[in-house]
Formats: structure tokens, C-alpha cells, sequence
């Protein structure tokens, strides 16, 4: 489907659709990391045995500098992701009323901004999803469970975009300054 021939019926049907499989993979990527990290084990816990002096103890996958360097990483990008999502929503609702004024009639002015919503709602969504990937793959590579705080925040924040139809009405009524539904009195 060509983003040009999205009506707000059609995207009211696909848009969670697609936004629930984006929450769903990192969800499950971040379920995944922390098995095969060994984070968490389906085993109980033996306790460790004393190795003898022939087999030297296993060392970790990274240096705590660097897990703590990955930690960092991620805190930033969280914190870039949050930005980056708040100032998109900002531009979006501002392209939407430029788009709003310059529309030939109500019609095509609903379908115009369904499919600027549609464009402002992946970016979002992208820009949310990347951090809290990259947190997923942090805590696959050390096991480290506060990834698990990025990854929620990108959890949160690709939720916030699920009322499909309540956030696109908002827009419209917003950018039209008239309810969307008029209540009329008799």
C-alpha cells in the first residue's frame, strides 16, 4: 500500500497492526537476549565449584569498562530517542495545520493529514524502536538487566502510539479548531 493511497478508515484498521508488531518484536528480542545472555536460566542455580588450578576461570565477554560504556550509550540514546520523539510530534502537528489551511475541502484535507499521521507516527515509531533495540542487543551481549530500562521506556513510548483513532481525532480537532464530531443540540 502506497502511503498516498491511505484514508483514515484504512489506517484506523493497519496502523496499530503494524505498530503492535514493531512493540512485539522488541519485546520479544528482549525476552530472548536475556535467556540466551543467561540473565535469567530455566535451570536452577548450582553453586559453583572450585576450579582446579589446571582450568582457569572463564572470563567475561566484556570488560566492565565496556559494559559500562554500552550502558552509557544506551542511557544517551534513550534520552535522544525521547527527544527526537517529542520534537516529531511537535513538527508533525505543525505540518498537519499548514496542511489543515492549505486543503480544498474537508475531505481530502482528512485524508491529507491520514497519511502525514501515518509518516509522523513511523518516524516516531522508528526513533523509539532503534533505542530500545540497541538496548536489547546490549543486554544480550552482557546480561546486564538495566538495558531492561531502556527497553521499557522504547516500550512506553511505541504504546503511547497505539490510540490510533483518539490521537488522529485529536489532530483533526486541533488543527481544525472544531470538534470532530460536533454535538448538536435539539
Amino acid at each position: 500500500m502506497n502511503i498516498r493511497e491511505i484514508s483514515p478508515e484504512n489506517m484506523y484498521k493497519t496502523l496499530p497492526l503494524m505498530l503492535i508488531a514493531l512493540l512485539m518484536g522488541m519485546v520479544m528480542f528482549a525476552v530472548v537476549g536475556l535467556f540466551v545472555s543467561g540473565a535469567i536460566t530455566s535451570t536452577p542455580v548450582q553453586p559453583p565449584s572450585t576450579p582446579t588450578p589446571a582450568t582457569p576461570p572463564p572470563s567475561p565477554a566484556f570488560s566492565a569498562d565496556t559494559e559500562r560504556l554500552l550502558l552509557m550509550l544506551a542511557g544517551a540514546l534513550m534520552l535522544s530517542a525521547m527527544a527526537g520523539y517529542a520534537v516529531l510530534g511537535a513538527v508533525g502537528a505543525r505540518k498537519a495545520a499548514a496542511q489543515w489551511a492549505a486543503r480544498t475541502n474537508d475531505g481530502d484535507g482528512r485524508t491529507s493529514l491520514a497519511q502525514l499521521f501515518v509518516h509522523f507516527t513511523f518516524l516516531r515509531a522508528a526513533i523509539a524502536e532503534g533505542a530500545g533495540m540497541f538496548a536489547c542487543v546490549g543486554l544480550l551481549l552482557t546480561g546486564n538487566l538495566l538495558f531492561l530500562s531502556a527497553v521499557g521506556v522504547a516500550a512506553l513510548l511505541l504504546a503511547t502510539l497505539l490510540p490510533v483513532r483518539r490521537r488522529f481525532d485529536q489532530l483533526v480537532e486541533r488543527v481544525s479548531q472544531a470538534p470532530v464530531f460536533p454535538i448538536t443540540r435539539t
